[in-house]
C-alpha cells in the first residue's frame, strides 16, 4: 500500500510543475559553428520572442520567423530577461 501511495504523490509533484510563457523577449544565445577542434561559439540575439519554460529542465525558445529551437536549464550562454532583469541560466 504505501507504494501505491509513494506513486500517487509522486505524480501529485509532477503535475505540480506548472510550464510559464514569457511574450516578447528579447533572447541572447550561443550556437556552435565548426567542427573538430575548429569550433567556434557564435553569438545570437533575436527580439520578440516566445519562451516556455516547461516546469522542468528545457526553455523553448520561438523566433518571430517561426523557428523553435530548445535550451537546457543549465545551457551556458543562454539569457532572457525575466521581470525586467536578465536571467543568467548556468
Amino acid at each position: 500500500m504505501s507504494v501505491r501511495l509513494a506513486l500517487q504523490q509522486s505524480i501529485k509533484k509532477r503535475s505540480s510543475r506548472k510550464s510559464k510563457v514569457y511574450h516578447n523577449c528579447s533572447v541572447e544565445w550561443l550556437e556552435w559553428e565548426g567542427f573538430g577542434r575548429r569550433k567556434k561559439a557564435v553569438k545570437n540575439k533575436s527580439d520578440n520572442c516566445t519562451v516556455t519554460y516547461n516546469g522542468k529542465s528545457t526553455y523553448t525558445i520561438k523566433l518571430p520567423s517561426g523557428d523553435s529551437f530548445t535550451k537546457r536549464v543549465g545551457t551556458r550562454g543562454f539569457y532572457f530577461p525575466e521581470n525586467s532583469e536578465f536571467v543568467i541560466i548556468r
